[in-house]
């Protein structure tokens, strides 16, 4: 097989039967193979397959009568490796590029009385998707033509089924391999993003053990998905875009996706940003530095959207707590008994904030004081600085007091070294900072839940 037949064979599973395991052993052989191939280069496809693939990105409808010609006269077609699947994806990219360009029809027209039978047969499968009044008028005189008594059945067929069919790749539901070339046609003819939403839809399946037909449809997707992405910019950044916006586990496997691709699996907004640790200890007078509460907290964050929050095990309650944010899907992990429970954020625009000062304080001063931005807070809220000696060593000093509350921000060399929170001028809560780095690269791995955790999900989402 060569790879020149890339275009038809998009999502490899164009050759699938109807009676199931057939179909499923199939699809998995043809797969093993595909995927040992790589992408042909742009400038070594036919013309009529650049054609196919680029055309939209420069809409040239006029050529299409051209470009049928030409590959109703390559080996693909002639020798029959182009089966009746393969005709009805060129059936469709030709129909609905038809459809859009009505012009086209007429040119489709003039060669069908001056084409081959095979040809004939094809571009009826391309009428049965354009059909427009005079075309119908155009093939009932032709079935009565003795000059095409060859066709003549398969006219008569066609204007009894009746033309143009109602079909549309985008509505209809995914129930086979076939399905993905179709949308991948539409892609290729209209560029719309869509398409590639709609086989983006399906990669959760992958995950869906009980069904083997869909976890094949799944792993067709993702090796379109890739393959298309090294070769299509414009599918590249969809994938991007709805990596950012997606949840798990469509997110894992898009960002395995961009990632081959050589895309970033960053948003935007992150791309030039570093990541966080902190290692923390409540250190609040008069707790047991021994208890559990007063071990060290380890936390990585990275902008708004990604956090893990790391505690040490609690024996006693059988507890070792991990939280984990890929917003917006949030984690929370019991890591003692391997349970967790899996969260999604229903605010499109929500984000992660691990807060110093409980979520149940009622002031509202204190909602962007987080791990991660606590000079930040102090610089938004114009506090002044002023200078503290600890242990004869000299230390900044931010403090602001909104009511009976008062948050002091001890700082080492622009790096936090101790908060604390006084009520009516006692210290009821106060964190030390063992570690602090701001400059560590982005390890997006310590933002995956671990495999081994058996989760319950959580229809609502809820912010932290």
């Amino acid at each position: 097989m060569s790879r020149k037949n890339s275009f038809p064979l998009n999502s490899g599973l164009m050759n699938m039967k109807t009676e199931k395991t057939t179909e499923v052993i199939a699809i998995l052989i043809f797969l093993i193979f595909v995927d040992c191939l790589a992408a042909e280069p742009k400038d070594e496809l036919e013309n009529y397959e650049k054609y196919l693939i680029y055309y939209y990105l420069d809409p040239q409808p006029q050529k299409a009568p051209q470009v049928f010609r030409e590959f109703t006269e390559s080996k693909l077609f002639t020798d029959g490796k182009c089966d009746d699947n393969c005709q009805n994806l060129m059936a469709y990219f030709f129909g609905r590029l038809a459809t859009i360009n009505p012009t086209v029809i007429e040119k489709f027209k003039i060669l069908f009385e001056n084409s081959n039978h095979k040809q004939r047969i094809l571009l009826l499968k391309i009428f049965k998707f354009c059909a427009d009044d005079e075309l119908k008028l155009f093939l009932t005189e032709k079935s009565k033509d003795n000059n095409y008594a060859n066709e003549a059945e398969q006219i008569k067929q066609l204007l009894k089924d009746g033309i143009p069919v109602q079909f549309d790749p985008l509505t209809n539901p995914i129930k086979q391999g076939a399905d993905l070339d179709f949308l991948w046609s539409e892609f290729m003819v209209t560029g719309n993003e869509k398409a590639v939403k709609r086989i983006i839809s399906v990669l959760p399946w992958y995950d869906d053990h009980k069904d083997l037909m869909q976890m094949v449809i799944a792993g067709a997707a993702r090796w379109s998905l890739g393959s298309n992405c090294k070769q299509h910019k414009k599918v590249l950044e969809i994938c991007q875009n709805e990596l950012y916006r997606s949840t798990w586990p469509t997110k894992k496997y898009l960002k395995e996706i961009v990632a081959e691709a050589g895309g970033s699996v960053l948003p935007p907004g992150l791309t030039s940003k570093k990541m966080t640790k902190i290692v923390s200890r409540n250190t609040t007078p008069g707790m047991d530095p021994n208890c559990w509460g007063a071990l060290p907290v380890i936390q990585y964050i990275l902008g708004n959207k990604y956090a893990r929050v790391e505690e040490k095990p609690d024996p006693p309650l059988k507890l070792h707590g991990l939280i984990i944010a890929n917003t917006p899907d949030v984690w929370m992990i019991n890591l003692w008994d391997k349970t967790g429970q899996h969260i999604v954020d229903p605010d499109p625009n929500g984000g992660y904030y691990s807060l110093i000062i409980p979520s149940d304080e009622p002031n509202m001063t204190f909602k962007d004081f987080t791990f991660g931005a606590e000079l930040d807070f102090m610089k938004k809220h114009n506090v002044e600085k002023s200078q503290l000696e600890i242990e004869q060593k000299q230390y900044d000093l931010y403090s602001i007091q909104p009511g009976n509350v008062k948050i002091e921000l001890i700082v080492n060399k622009q790096i936090p070294y101790i908060v604390r929170i006084f009520e009516s001028g006692k210290i009821i809560h106060q964190i030390t900072y063992d570690e602090y780095k701001i400059d560590l690269e982005p390890d997006l791995s310590l933002f995956e839940p671990p495999e081994d955790i058996e989760m319950s999900e959580t229809s609502k989402g809820t912010k932290n």
